[in-house]
């Protein structure tokens, strides 16, 4: 298990959707929209009876720094939608993990609408998901 093969594992399930720009980890900087990066929030050691762990992760989505919000809006929900070849859960969900963990789950998103990176304001959302251990 290490958080840079659950992050660098993610990331290549994230790739395969078209026109988004996926980070392995926070960015100086962003060139390209719609981006997202998977970050590590918190971790329980000592999780199940067979001395597993429980990561939690989250997805950050930046989609416009303005524009039409009613297509930046639909750009977004695409995005969070629970299937489609532009989902960010599924992708998340589909990721093979191989020893870095034994299963994934997409737990929900949450704020939706500004969101702030470098100073910048953007429109964009985080998706939560954990990575168990055995």
């Amino acid at each position: 298990m290490s958080l840079k093969g659950i992050r660098d594992a993610v990331q290549t399930s994230l790739d395969n959707i078209n026109n988004l720009r996926v980070y392995d980890t926070v960015p100086d900087q962003i060139q390209e929209l719609p981006a997202c990066w998977v970050k590590p929030n918190a971790g329980s050691y000592n999780d199940t009876f067979t001395s597993g762990m429980t990561h939690d992760f989250e997805v950050t989505i930046l989609v416009a720094r303005g524009g039409n919000l009613d297509e930046v809006q639909d750009t977004l929900d695409d995005l969070l939608e629970p299937t489609g070849s532009g989902s960010i859960p599924a992708y998340i969900e589909s990721s093979t993990l191989s020893t870095h963990g034994s299963d994934i789950m997409v737990i929900g998103y949450r704020d939706y609408g500004g969101l702030e990176f470098n100073g910048t304001p953007f429109i964009g959302a985080k998706v939560d998901f954990q990575v168990m251990v055995d």
